[in-house]
């Protein structure tokens, strides 16, 4: 009995295993991969300029050193500083300090004063050639290729404290969590002595023979404050000071490692002459120069690189400096991420069924992504049981959970125990009309409404589909030759369906192509009713949806009108943004829509009616997809899926005040001293002209600027005539304005925050100042007092 009891055991065992590994199976839910950093590349003056370091101040301003001179980046564009000044300096380390910044560079110490606007150089007797600084307590530590030297910034005193280094030339330090400072040499590792004042060799752990002077180029502390770093050419070391042992990093083996930067939950990012790697734990990610890829790095020897505190990654190379934003909340995932491979489609349905599985489908075919799989992307094929057509037009899924796929090639089923499609052509009974080109499906109880190009409506009972695929001939058509229950005509404007969806009563709502009704087909009573969408709103229906209180949602170039089920409708006309409103796409989200334009992505409120603008990349979407198991929403684009974390973007937080306003009153050369913004005004002569440049300083690729301003009489003036800059311009210009006093207002597109306003004089000319006028009524008076 007992070798029977143990079979009968363990075969208990094997059937919970299958069914726990089928039930954790179908609850599973396959995510979207991480993404590859897409970098946004920025040049200096347009040429090829190498990035040594950057800094961004207290004011949120980048700053960025290069072989030719200082510049700073407002996330838009790239201004010089002191270009006379610095012409030829190479600019290696930047630090700020009670307004100023002291600026490192072959030329010795250079420092810039936000209230004067100037770049003078230090009076202190410093060397030259200047690699990094630091600054603790006052002092600033100063590495040069001649030493290191302490820079007392109260009193001015220098002192030389290069004694002890194992070699002169000093390119890197660092002062760790202990407060001990330690300093990277050509030649090796040295610690700071708080007992004697004086620098001393960290021996090298490592057994390298070959190995004939460590160059350390680099020191960051580890994540968990107990080791450091040592970036060095050929390697990556890992010291641990409290046992005083070292440890090669052999995934980064072979590599000259150039700077290094802590990122965000415990990431490492490392800048060498082969890209940049981003370590963390036991994976390593490589970012290199592709020119294939546009977003890929513009150069792989990253001489410098940081993380901010707004999730961007920023490195500076030998053609200027890229950007990544290592955000949650708005991910790009390209295909080639997402399939592996360099096949391209146009997303214009996305899906995710009761099984979890999440589907894309478009111009290229079908990917279907399922948890513990590698993706699958159907395309048609001369194999039996492909996909009838590439162009996939609609994704539904019926209440028996199967996944229908409305195509260019008839309708498709997928069939899950082969992995390929059974494929329907529906005709009337009359033969004349076949869905070959379908663009819509819906279910209605026990039938099928199937809406195509050229045939109208066709309503099937679901039996007849229990075959593996063929010719179904429909129980009804609804097309321009149909005719009513009781004989009298019935049929619809053309034949060319674009979309239908129905509406919690049962009922079909229509919209054809080159047609400006909306057509509501009630089946019970087989009666239309139909609306003109043109003579409503001035524009041409193209969308439909449904959102979670069952209204109907039609949209139009410019907006949308929705109805209920009343057929009591209310329009939501779109903010002017002087940009095309064509719509692409619209998807139920949260209590609400969203409408994907040619231009912007608008997010309405299912409550108040309310357009938003979105603050997302400018790009076309042609999906909108609202993926309630990750809180998700998806936005289908042109090789690419944009994943939105809806609860957190379209708050006021997001829509970014605009924090620099710089002005060059006509001179050409911008005032950095007044961060203010011209808050206490500006002032320029009469037929004079003056150049602002306006910035949120928000400097993620994922969050566009776009600004948009008027010149206005008083702060009140609001409601119209703004000037809508496309995105990546930020430069507002006025000139010949006439005398008197104005209020420019300025404030990012869609925002609704409040526009900053600067106060403008245009002085008046000479012949009507105030000086001219006093001499005109002296000389008024001397000739009356002449004729008395």
């Amino acid at each position: 009995m007992k070798p029977m009891k143990q079979i009968s055991t363990w075969l208990m065992f094997f059937v919970m295993a299958l069914l726990s590994g089928a039930f954790m199976r179908v609850w599973a839910v396959p995510q979207l991969p991480e993404p590859e950093l897409a970098w946004k590349n920025v040049t200096i003056d347009g040429k090829k300029t190498a990035v040594f370091c950057m800094f961004r101040d207290s004011h949120g301003i980048m700053w960025v050193g290069t072989n030719s001179g200082l510049y700073f980046y407002d996330g838009v564009t790239v201004h010089p500083v002191g270009k006379n000044e610095l012409f030829g300096t190479q600019i290696y380390s930047i630090i700020e300090k009670d307004g100023q910044l002291y600026i490192g560079g072959n030329n010795g110490l250079l420092i810039y004063d936000y209230n004067t606007g100037g770049v003078n150089l230090s009076n202190a007797p410093l060397p030259k050639e200047i690699r990094c600084l630091l600054l603790y307590d006052n002092e600033l530590w100063i590495g040069s290729l001649y030493g290191i030297f302490n820079l007392n910034l109260n009193n001015g005193s220098v002192t030389d404290f290069s004694a002890g280094l194992p070699h002169k030339s000093v390119y890197s330090m660092i002062r760790d969590s202990r407060g001990i400072l330690y300093v990277g040499t050509y030649n090796g590792l040295a610690r700071w002595n708080s007992n004697t004042n004086k620098f001393t060799k960290v021996k090298a752990g490592i057994d390298n023979p070959n190995l004939k002077n460590m160059f350390v180029n680099c020191l960051l502390e580890s994540p968990d404050n107990s080791s450091i770093y040592i970036g060095s050419e050929g390697a990556l070391y890992e010291y641990t000071p409290v046992n005083d042992t070292w440890k090669k990093i052999t995934a980064l083996e072979n590599n000259n490692i150039k700077s290094m930067a802590k990122g965000h939950n415990d990431h490492i990012l490392i800048g060498t002459d082969n890209g940049v790697f981003d370590w963390h734990q036991d994976t390593i990610r490589h970012y290199r120069h592709d020119s294939r890829q546009e977003l890929s790095l513009s150069d792989n020897e990253i001489w410098c690189i940081l993380a901010d505190r707004d999730h961007n990654i920023w490195t500076g190379h030998e053609r200027g400096f890229s950007i990544a934003s290592n955000s949650n909340t708005i991910r790009t995932i390209k295909l080639s991420t997402l399939a592996h491979t360099g096949e391209g489609n146009e997303i214009h349905s996305i899906y995710r069924d009761s099984r979890n599985n999440l589907w894309f489908g478009g111009t290229n075919g079908a990917i279907k992504l399922s948890d513990g799989e590698s993706p699958n992307w159907y395309r048609h094929s001369d194999l039996s049981k492909s996909l009838s057509h590439n162009r996939i037009r609609a994704i539904d899924e019926d209440s028996n959970h199967n996944i229908w796929f409305s195509t260019d090639g008839g309708l498709n089923r997928f069939n899950p125990f082969n992995n390929g499609f059974d494929v329907f052509h529906i005709v009337d009974e009359n033969g004349e009309h076949s869905s070959n080109w379908v663009y819509s499906f819906e279910e209605d109880n026990d039938y099928y409404w199937i809406g195509s190009f050229l045939s109208g409506l066709h309503r099937v009972q679901k039996s007849k589909f229990d075959t593996n695929g063929g010719t179904i001939v429909a129980d009804y058509s609804l097309n321009t030759d149909s005719k009513s229950s009781n004989g009298d005509s019935l049929s619809i404007a053309n034949d060319l369906v674009n979309d239908m969806v129905t509406d919690i009563d049962g009922n079909i709502w229509i919209l054809l192509f080159r047609d400006n009704i909306l057509t509501k087909y009630s089946p019970s009573s087989d009666t239309l009713e139909k609306y003109d969408i043109f003579q409503l709103t001035g524009g041409y229906p193209t969308h439909l949806c449904r959102d979670e209180k069952g209204r109907i949602w039609c949209a139009y170039k410019g907006g949308v009108i929705v109805f209920d089920s009343d057929g009591k409708n209310e329009i939501v006309k779109f903010p002017n943004t002087n940009s095309d409103e064509t719509i692409l796409a619209i998807g139920k989200v949260g209590n609400g829509i969203w409408v994907s334009t040619q231009s912007n992505v608008w997010s309405i409120n299912g409550e108040t009616l309310k357009a938003t603008l979105l603050p997302i990349p400018q790009k076309s979407y042609t999906a909108v997809y609202e993926d309630t198991v990750t809180g998700k929403v998806l936005l289908g684009g042109t090789d690419e899926i944009l994943e939105i974390d809806y609860h957190n973007i379209g708050n006021v937080a997001d829509y970014k005040s605009i924090k620099l306003v710089l002005h060059d009153k006509g001179k050409g050369l911008l005032d950095l001293s007044d961060l203010e913004g011209g808050k206490k005004g500006v002032s320029i002569p009469y037929g004079g002209n003056i150049t602002m440049v306006v910035s949120t300083l928000d400097y993620s690729p994922e969050s566009p600027q776009r600004f948009m301003y008027k010149l206005a009489e008083s702060q009140a003036d609001t409601l119209d005539g703004w000037i809508v800059m496309p995105e990546g311009a930020n430069t507002i210009s006025f000139s010949d304005l006439k005398m008197g006093d104005y209020m420019i207002l300025v404030k990012t597109v869609g925002s609704p925050i409040e526009p900053i306003s600067i106060p403008l004089k245009v002085m008046p000319p000479l012949a009507l100042s105030w000086w001219a006028i006093c001499l005109y009524i002296l000389f008024g008076i001397a000739i009356i007092f002449g004729i008395v």
